[in-house]
């Protein structure tokens, strides 16, 4: 699984190296690193055309819930690969490309986070940086950059490989809605990868972080904070007797966010309830 995925993300070396770097400006890079050049198809020719897909992905609003901007622009590079092209109930993009074997589903989201659109990416020797206004924006289309890439090259050389099953999934950053509705079923793949992880390329993801929200109400009585505190129970105050676990545990394995505090009703009364997200 591990040499597969290499050759996948690695692309037979002609990817060299992916990474981000910190900067003083704040400014979120992606580094896309030259190789020599010596053919034509060669490794800074290739590298050029990831840089320039991915700067066309950053370039296009993808915020989740509207995908469909990216969507059109992927099914028309689609296309012009000659590869096959469907759009399920959830506007989950799918591409199909024959092969030998037993079937590999590669999967990238569409979607970012807020804001989602004017990104606008600045290449600076060889690495490429946000404007220092926004994000880069490259999560997933980092991810897209690679499987666009790979695609391209199973079909532009004679590459033995499996049948693909490409899926371009919606709304990934809203909790997997689009890739928990695709089917895999009718593409009888039961094995993937999915190209979206902080680490280098090359780095094999085997588990990712899970999270359960939940919220907490805690109820006491309201009074006049003027008058005989005994009669009332600040919700704030029992909250605060709790010493409610939050940030990372022992392990660092898991972690608690309070992100959300609302309580009170006025400025001048005991407040009586306090909701937790």
């Amino acid at each position: 699984m591990q040499n597969r995925l290499k050759r996948m993300i690695l692309l037979q070396g002609i990817i060299t190296e992916e990474r981000v770097r910190s900067n003083q400006q704040k400014s979120h890079p992606f580094a896309i690193m030259r190789g020599k050049q010596h053919t034509q198809g060669g490794p800074t020719m290739l590298a050029d055309r990831l840089c320039n897909t991915l700067i066309e992905l950053v370039g296009i609003p993808s915020t989740t819930g509207h995908e469909e901007h990216i969507r059109n622009y992927l099914e028309r590079q689609l296309a012009g690969r000659g590869l096959s092209t469907q759009v399920d109930g959830m506007g989950n993009l799918v591409a199909t490309l024959a092969g030998t074997g037993k079937p590999l589903l590669l999967n990238a989201h569409m979607d970012r986070v807020p804001p989602g659109l004017g990104h606008r990416p600045v290449l600076r020797d060889g690495i490429l940086y946000s404007d220092g206004t926004t994000n880069l924006g490259a999560d997933d289309a980092a991810g897209i950059t690679i499987l666009l890439e790979v695609l391209a090259r199973l079909v532009e050389q004679p590459l033995p490989h499996p049948p693909i099953v490409a899926v371009f999934t919606v709304q990934e950053e809203a909790g997997l809605c689009g890739a928990t509705k695709f089917d895999p079923e009718p593409y009888h793949v039961t094995d993937g990868i999915v190209f979206d992880n902080a680490f280098e390329a090359g780095v094999v993801v085997s588990k990712g972080a899970a999270y359960e929200a939940f919220d907490v109400q805690i109820t006491g009585r309201t009074g006049h904070p003027g008058k005989d505190l005994a009669q009332t129970v600040n919700a704030i105050e029992i909250f605060h007797a709790t010493h409610y676990p939050h940030g990372s545990l022992a392990n660092d394995q898991t972690r608690i966010l309070i992100s959300r505090i609302i309580g009170g009703s006025a400025r001048n009364a005991i407040p009586a309830t306090l909701s937790l997200e």
